[in-house]
């Protein structure tokens, strides 16, 4: 699991091309938008999901319905929802939280690359 918290566009680029690269080799990988400011990977991949990282923390969701696979790069993802980013401002999931509920059922991934930018 690679969880990166640096701010910045470089970031979210930076796990979304290794993210890519990693699924291209032949890995299965669950890529989480956990920006708490936008939603940077999921504008980038085009994914407009119907549930995001809120709705799974939230138990609005289980993990396999927001999950959403982006057949261009073979990566899925977890998107980060707008409304994920306005909630997640006051009161920020740790890195500990993220991976407790999402590695838990991740299922069929490998791989897990967390962008939890600034």
């Amino acid at each position: 699991m690679l969880f990166l918290t640096v701010g910045g566009v470089s970031a979210t680029e930076l796990v979304l091309n290794v993210s890519i690269a990693a699924a291209q080799a032949g890995w299965r990988v669950l890529l989480v938008d956990a920006d708490a400011v936008g939603d940077g990977v999921s504008r980038h991949l085009e994914v407009r999901p119907e549930f995001g990282l809120g709705d799974v923390l939230a138990g609005r969701a289980n993990l396999a319905s927001a999950v959403m696979p982006d057949e261009r790069t073979k990566v899925r993802i977890l998107a980060n929802t707008a409304e994920d980013a306005r909630a997640r401002r006051a009161s920020r999931p740790s890195p500990q939280q993220i991976a407790s509920q999402i590695l838990t059922g991740q299922g069929a991934c490998e791989l897990t690359f967390i962008d939890g930018g600034e």
